[in-house]
């Protein structure tokens, strides 16, 4: 297994609130690189965005008590993910539940994914402040 290039997909993701009695929405999403700023917007234009899950919980129960929506990209990367999470009106930390596979593949394959990566890394330290 030494031998064998390593990336991987995510397969699974779910999001719970903390307590059953309290109200809470929340966008809880997934990233390739680090994000220098958290909002709740989900924007799957944006490259480094896996994963995005909305969840909106009312403790009323008036129409909808529960909602939740998952989406994620079938992309494979080899680097560490970054998980952020923004709170509504009705704000409150979440739990989450990720799976990932292994995805086997080759040297080119994966030094296309790194370099892409480290490409974007290098591209964003060196553009010029807004």
């Amino acid at each position: 297994r030494s031998n064998v290039n390593l990336a991987y997909r995510i397969i699974k993701f779910q999001v719970i609130g903390p307590d059953e009695s309290e109200t809470v929405e929340s966008t809880v999403k997934i990233y390739k690189t680090e994000q220098s700023s958290i909002t709740g917007a989900i924007d799957f234009t944006d490259v480094d965005l896996l994963a995005a899950a909305l969840y909106q919980q009312n403790v009323t129960g008036q129409s909808y008590p529960l909602d939740v929506a998952v989406i994620f990209d079938n992309e494979i990367f080899s680097q560490n993910i970054y998980v952020s999470q923004k709170g509504g009106a009705a704000s409150a930390n979440m739990n989450y539940y990720i799976e990932l596979e292994e995805v086997p593949v080759n040297s080119a394959t994966l030094m296309q994914l790194k370099l892409g990566v480290a490409r974007k890394l290098n591209l964003s330290e060196s553009a010029p402040d807004a």
